[in-house]
């Protein structure tokens, strides 16, 4: 995406929306976060990427217009999600036509076969590799919850039909597509 607008849900110390903010200068970047503390780190950490900006705010209420965002993402955060629903719904509101919101998440099965944790350990290291599975068991859902829970959940938003679950390497991504 050369220009448009990104938000990040849940950004934390704000270092991925910071990431793509400085590769893309053209892009505005805005990251909410639930957490005052977050949000004062991420700004602290933001210092002279002119294009990123952090808010404090809650996901299921978003202070951006309707239509005004051309890409939603979120990593590890809807676990945390008081609401998921109204999350959904609110990133459908924001999104601009035909624009997608990425949600990714742990899930414990991707770190499941010892070859896959190998071959893990390899590209991310360590702690990855070996303590993924913990990780992701704590902060994520299976994938039953997924195919069930989360799915179910979906089919109650305007995102009906328009959406898609698959695991990456290391998440389950999570593709939700605005309908033109």
């Amino acid at each position: 995406m050369a220009n448009g607008t990104i938000l990040d849900l849940g950004s934390g110390t704000g270092y991925l929306a910071i990431e793509i903010a400085r590769r893309s200068p053209s892009l505005q970047v805005y990251g909410i976060d639930l957490s005052r503390q977050m949000v004062k780190i991420a700004r602290r950490h933001a210092r002279g990427v002119d294009n990123a900006q952090f808010v404090f705010g809650n996901a299921a209420k978003l202070p951006f217009k309707d239509s005004s965002i051309d890409l939603v993402v979120s990593t590890g955060a809807s676990h945390h999600w008081k609401a998921p629903r109204l999350v959904f719904e609110e990133c459908y509101r924001v999104l601009k036509t035909g624009k997608e919101a990425w949600i990714y998440d742990g899930c414990p099965e991707i770190f499941s076969s010892n070859d896959n944790r190998r071959k893990l350990r390899e590209e991310y290291g360590f702690l990855i590799g070996r303590l993924g599975h913990r990780v992701s068991t704590l902060h994520g859902f299976a994938i039953a919850e997924y195919q069930s829970e989360i799915k179910d959940m979906l089919e109650q938003t305007p995102f009906k039909g328009n959406y898609q679950m698959a695991p990456t390497d290391i998440w389950m991504r999570i593709t939700l597509k605005k309908r033109d």
